[in-house]
């Protein structure tokens, strides 16, 4: 069985911007994406962008943007797809705040 697992940190930037890109996802049957805004005074916004294709264009945003409160974390959970690649995409809300990522797949 495959497994990885890894994490970032982090300050959003003014425009959405890549935080984290998983390539060669299609390998991996399940995922547990941990998104924390570790800012204590500033909403962040993300969303994460599903490719058919590594390298490719077209993408599904699964969750579409979403907005994430001060000291919150959220989960994202993918299972049974076929997604080549996911990037994860995030923009400061109205002023700069961190941001922690933390992540499981397993195939």
């Amino acid at each position: 069985m495959l497994q990885k697992q890894g994490s970032t940190t982090g300050t959003v930037a003014d425009t959405y911007a890549s935080v984290l890109t998983i390539p060669k996802f299609q390998w991996y049957e399940k995922i547990v994406i941990h998104i924390r805004n570790t800012g204590v005074s500033n909403a962040l916004k993300y969303k994460v962008l599903a490719y058919g294709n590594n390298g490719g264009d077209l993408y599904e945003e699964i969750p579409a943007e979403t907005s994430l409160g001060t000291e919150t974390t959220t989960t994202i959970k993918i299972a049974n797809t076929a997604y080549a690649t996911l990037d994860i995409q995030m923009v400061k809300d109205t002023t700069a705040t961190t941001y922690a990522i933390e992540y499981c797949m397993k195939g």
